[in-house]
């Protein structure tokens, strides 16, 4: 019997994580372990505002850690860039992950200037 892993979430809400042994009994299974996801956003510059917009290594990225992510320019033209990045597991995960060869990779990629990348959580 294959067992399966299931989770619900929401941004700003918590996770919870259950194991059923079939899709069918995905609506009745035993929460397991409940996680408090949280919301960062993180501000930084980049060389190219509509390369960084189109490169699909943020989404990539973040979508092999769980999380998702959301644009967003400033409007006065400047290469200054921000995301909200949703599904959080918590901040420590998020550095360890933006630590890794893969998050650097992604970001020389982008053009995103790390020395410039500053986060906020959300209270």
């Amino acid at each position: 019997m294959t067992t399966l892993l299931y989770v619900e979430a929401m941004p700003g809400h918590e996770v919870h994580v259950g194991r059923a042994c079939s899709k069918t009994l995905a609506s009745r299974f035993h929460y397991r372990k409940v996680v408090k996801m949280t919301t960062v956003i993180a501000v930084h510059d980049v060389d190219d505002v509509a390369h960084w917009l189109s490169s699909p290594k943020r989404a990539e990225f973040f979508g092999a850690h769980g999380m998702t992510v959301r644009t967003f320019v400033s409007p006065d033209g400047k290469n200054r860039v921000g995301l909200i990045i949703e599904n959080v597991p918590s901040l420590e995960a998020l550095s360890q992950a933006l630590e890794g060869a893969d998050a650097a990779e992604a970001m020389k990629y982008d053009g995103v200037h790390p020395d410039t990348v500053e986060l906020f959580v959300a209270s």
